[in-house]
């Protein structure tokens, strides 16, 4: 191999740049933004999760509703009298 070419291949590369640093009010600044995102979402989903527990009582004392009403029918006769 030729000694030069080794050389040359030196020259011609480059260095790779190193990654620019950032300040502390930057970073504090992607913490805190990061924060409040994460706190944000987390609280739609206290609330996601709170609707979908109202609906299943809401559902459910609705449907016991209407078997209590439906039980109470069928043991208590009408007022009605037929006059016959």
């Amino acid at each position: 191999m030729d000694p030069d070419a080794n050389a040359r291949h030196r020259r011609t590369t480059r260095a790779a740049a190193p990654t620019p640093r950032r300040s502390s009010l930057q970073l504090i600044r992607a913490w805190t933004i990061s924060l409040l995102l994460t706190g944000a979402m987390s609280g739609c989903a206290v609330v996601a999760v709170a609707d979908a527990a109202v609906t299943v009582v809401a559902t459910t004392v609705k449907v016991g509703a209407k078997v209590v009403g439906a039980g109470v029918d069928v043991i208590l006769p009408d007022d009605e009298h037929e006059d016959e």
